[in-house]
Formats: C-alpha cells, sequence, structure tokens
C-alpha cells in the first residue's frame, strides 16, 4: 500500500498524480474486500441463528413451567453454538478491520486529491478543462 508522503508539495505533478492512482486503486480493493468480509460475517451470522434455531427445537421445554430463559442458558454450554458464535465474532472483527483500511486509504487518497486540485487550482487560466471551455 502507498504512504502518504509528508510533504506533498515537494512532489513533481506526475509523481503526486501516480499516488493518487495508487490509493485510489487500493481504496476500490480494499472496499471490495470490505463487502467479502460483510457477507461472510452475515453467513456466520445466519449460521449462528440456525444452530440457536435447532438447539431450541430439540429442547422444547418439557413443562410450562420450564422457561425459554433456561435453554438459552443450557444453550450457552453447546459446543456447535459455541463454536458459530465464535466463528461470527472472527468475521465481525475481520470486517471492521478492513473497512478500518478502506476508509484509511480513501481519507489519504482525499488528502491527495486536494492537494492536485490546489495545484490545478492556481495554473494560470486554460490550464483547467473548464478554463479552455471544453465541455
Amino acid at each position: 500500500m502507498p504512504k502518504l508522503e509528508p510533504n506533498l508539495d515537494d512532489l513533481p505533478d506526475k509523481e503526486l498524480m501516480e499516488l493518487f492512482v495508487q490509493f485510489t486503486r487500493w481504496a476500490d480493493f480494499l472496499q471490495n474486500q470490505s463487502a467479502i468480509e460483510e457477507i461472510r460475517e452475515r453467513y456466520a451470522d445466519a449460521e449462528v441463528r440456525r444452530l440457536e434455531g435447532l438447539y431450541m427445537t430439540a429442547n422444547k421445554p418439557e413443562k410450562v413451567s420450564e422457561a425459554v430463559t433456561w435453554v438459552r442458558a443450557q444453550m450457552e454450554m453447546d459446543g456447535a453454538v459455541g463454536t458459530a458464535r465464535d466463528t461470527l465474532r472472527i468475521c465481525y472483527a475481520r470486517r471492521k478491520l478492513q473497512q478500518m483500511l478502506f476508509e484509511s486509504t480513501e481519507r489519504d487518497a482525499a488528502v491527495v486529491s486536494r492537494e492536485l486540485t490546489r495545484r490545478t487550482d492556481s495554473k494560470s487560466p486554460g490550464y483547467r478543462r473548464a478554463d479552455r471551455g471544453a465541455p
């Protein structure tokens, strides 16, 4: 991944544009990875819900006096449900970390973009497309 240069002012225009392109490409890639992690998290959540439903169905209280709360407490000790919940927590953590990387890269790209805009705005008239009268 590219690193944000501490002194963007010192970079020539061509290098600055190359840096911007790198940040943009990485942001695209990381956004794609974030979507994949979100999908994994949804599947893990669905598996937890499926296993909880199966457990609740298989362990219905025989007496009305036995509360669903008791069955849920027993479910906490079920190995398959616990493993599925651990997987869900890992998927959540991965998604959050991937999202953080994407947002960080996107912010860095915005910094470079602002510097590019500052440079093009300070150039002589006619440098920008709008100044040339082009559509």
